[in-house]
């Protein structure tokens, strides 16, 4: 059976293992998120909201299946198990455009590539967003 690495407290300089009894999961969870930076640090800024619309009005002009629903993404973009909604055939408004590979900043080349995105509901993408958060909490 593998050997499971144990996780340490995310406050920078503690060595605890989690969870950490001196910062509880609170405290590592607010230190991750500051160290994280803003949303628009991260790449999500008026481009990225100005972008978003007209991705939406894209998939429309190209009578894309599901556009502006759930799962809806461009032909060229790869199928993937992300959209529940999709899977189970729900209609379910996209709320958001998704990366499909996360992206790592404003710099990444793939931030504005129509072949990784895709068209999630908010209660889809924070299931894919808890997904990648256990694999990399995984990895460490």
């Amino acid at each position: 059976m593998p050997r499971r690495h144990a996780q340490t407290c995310r406050v920078l300089g503690c060595a605890q293992v989690q969870p950490c009894p001196q910062h509880g999961p609170v405290a590592t969870r607010a230190t991750f998120d500051r160290h994280r930076g803003s949303a628009s640090a991260r790449g999500y800024d008026r481009h990225w909201r100005a972008f978003t619309d007209r991705y939406f009005g894209q998939l429309y002009a190209l009578k894309v299946p599901r556009a502006g629903l759930c799962g809806g993404r461009h032909p060229a973009a790869p199928m993937t198990a992300d959209s529940v909604c999709a899977t189970t055939g729900v209609l379910q408004l996209a709320t958001l455009v998704d990366h499909i590979i996360p992206i790592t900043g404003k710099a990444d080349r793939r931030r504005f590539d129509l072949s990784n995105l895709q068209g999630l509901c908010d209660r889809c993408h924070n299931q894919k967003r808890q997904r990648e958060s256990t694999q990399a909490r995984r990895r460490i």
